[in-house]
């Protein structure tokens, strides 16, 4: 009697499953989501933080000449061939909170008016930023048969975003190589200087707290939406096992997903960080006046880090995009981008725009025109405005990938079909994923390469592939979110391979419509998972055929 109770004890109170993650994709994983985390406060690694010394505050003036002309000489004393260092052609003064670029134009013959873009202007860091009056000093030295007559003329103009004052900028020509410090014939050097406006410690506190908060939201809804999710899914494989109906010693390997796509695909959240670009676009101004210091590999480096910040345009523009081809129903236009090839794109993309900005006489005389192109005639010579040229250079950097996700799609209807796709495949991801998982297991990090006897999973993919309408999201990739849970038996040996995917990749007001849902179907799913399976409905060819005709017994978030 005491020997069935307890027999009848042990079968119920069965040993746990052994669950354990691979370290790769835990490494991955932690690694994407700590950028993605780091994201909104990347911005401190170009600008200062709250807590950082002040610069001295910007003098006022009466009026625009006293600026003009104390501000020019003032600049010229502090920035010449005595102050800076030799060989320098980018200098930031912290005390006066001014950012000096110099550059030596060498003429081999006098360059008239109609040429001063192409031939004198093209080339100057900051060239998109030069003003009337200075672009006219330049032009006027180029086009002199004495260009030493011009030595320290130049002028200063404020540099305004919505009629408030952003900073200002002084340009001067000095005869010269300033750079190497030598009195060359036929030679000038450039000198560029901008002072950002200094900020109230109010707004650069409340902008810090700003960007804290992102990054709580963010943090949250990759906790809420992935990471319980995956914790979940654990305490099932340990309770229950892969299926309920197993019975052995067995083992699971779960291989973590990239969630990150979760966020970047939340207009809300992409709004948010595209509001912190946009209060930062003096930042950003000097982020494009850096990008033309190619001898200096470190500020190359930091200038990209902070522009790939833009890349948030790309993804709200993606997101809205999704929006506004889901109300129009016409999401078989569009082909899903992979999240990473935009983030690198853009990153590749706005250091490059920002460089052809000065280089590029087309792109030069384009910026310069929208810059004057608000300003009233009287005060050419005194200000920019610089809202429609930031404007321009914000679509110029969404509308790539937009481009490329309608492009794509018609150029697939026209191309031969590929051949089959293994779905269920750990190949079938992100480029990110593979890239990063390869790397991790050729320096064996990990033994997951081996063949399994069955490998289950990716339906949920296969059947939004052929009815696009029932994604929740059509113009970004959700396949890096799933994961791969590996069965072992009894003896280590790979038996099953799981490929699972979020049930909310699937799009709910779209299903319902359609009548098709998890309660339809009474028989529960073999697995610890929902499952999913073709249904034969009577639907047209535009709606879906298939369903969660396999619910899980238990709350599940993941579909095989």
């Amino acid at each position: 009697m005491l020997s069935s109770k307890v027999a009848a004890l042990s079968a119920a109170e069965r040993p746990s499953y052994v669950v354990r993650r691979d370290r790769p994709s835990h490494v991955v994983r932690f690694i994407l989501v700590l950028n993605l985390l780091s994201m909104s406060l990347k911005a401190y690694i170009s600008e200062a933080f709250p807590w950082s010394p002040l610069p001295f505050p910007t003098t006022v003036f009466a009026n625009f000449s006293d600026f003009n002309t104390s501000t020019l000489a003032e600049s010229q004393r502090r920035y010449n061939r005595r102050t800076l260092p030799t060989l320098n052609t980018y200098t930031f003064d912290s005390m006066q909170n001014s950012h000096v670029l110099r550059h030596v134009f060498a003429r081999t013959r006098t360059i008239p008016e109609t040429d001063c873009t192409t031939d004198a202007i093209a080339g100057i860091p900051g060239a998109m930023y030069i003003g009337s009056s200075a672009r006219s000093v330049i032009c006027q030295c180029a086009a002199s048969a004495n260009m030493t007559q011009w030595h320290l003329r130049g002028g200063c103009y404020y540099d305004k975003q919505l009629s408030q004052l952003n900073g200002h900028t002084c340009v001067w020509v000095t005869a010269g190589d300033d750079i190497i410090g030598t009195d060359a014939n036929e030679t000038i050097t450039i000198t560029h200087v901008y002072t950002p406006m200094v900020l109230s410690p109010t707004f650069v506190w409340l902008k810090f707290l700003y960007r804290l908060s992102i990054t709580g939201v963010v943090g949250y809804l990759l906790h809420t939406n992935y990471n319980v999710h995956v914790r979940e899914l654990e305490r099932a494989l340990r309770r229950y096992g892969h299926r309920r109906d197993i019975s052995g010693d067995w083992s699971y390997t779960i291989v973590i997903g990239d969630p990150t796509v979760l966020v970047l695909a939340h207009p809300l959240v992409t709004l948010g960080f595209v509001l912190d670009v946009w209060l930062s676009t003096d930042n950003v101004g000097i982020a494009t006046l850096r990008a033309s210091q190619l001898n200096d590999p470190l500020l190359m480096f930091q200038t990209t880090l902070y522009l790939s910040r833009l890349v948030w345009f790309a993804y709200a523009a993606l997101s809205l995009v999704n929006m506004q081809l889901k109300r129009c129903h016409v999401e078989h236009r569009f082909k899903a981008v992979d999240p990473t090839i935009v983030a690198i794109a853009v990153t590749i993309y706005s250091f490059v725009l920002s460089w052809a900005g000065q280089n590029v006489p087309l792109l030069v005389a384009l910026f310069q025109w929208l810059y004057r192109l608000p300003v009233p005639a009287s005060r050419q010579n005194e200000e920019l405005e610089l809202i429609l040229s930031c404007s321009v250079f914000t679509f110029m950097i969404t509308i790539g990938p937009v481009t490329y996700g309608f492009f794509a799609m018609c150029l697939e209807r026209v191309l031969p079909p590929h051949p089959g796709i293994s779905y269920h495949s750990q190949s079938y991801t992100n480029i990110k994923n593979r890239v990063l998982y390869a790397l991790l297991h050729h320096g064996g990090c990990s033994k997951r390469n081996e063949p399994a006897r069955l490998s289950l999973g990716g339906t949920v993919h296969e059947a939004l592939t052929q009815h696009p309408r029932d994604k929740r999201c059509v113009t970004m990739s959700w396949r890096a979110t799933d994961c791969f849970v590996l069965c072992y038996s009894e003896d280590r040996v790979l038996d099953t391979t799981l490929r699972l995917s979020l049930v909310a990749s699937v799009d709910p007001p779209r299903r319902a419509a359609r009548g098709v849902t998890p309660e339809k179907t009474s028989e529960p799913s073999v697995y610890v998972v929902s499952q999913l399976a073709q249904h034969p409905g009577p639907w047209g060819s535009d709606t879906s055929p298939y369903s969660f005709v396999h619910p899980a017994t238990g709350p599940t978030a993941w579909c095989l």
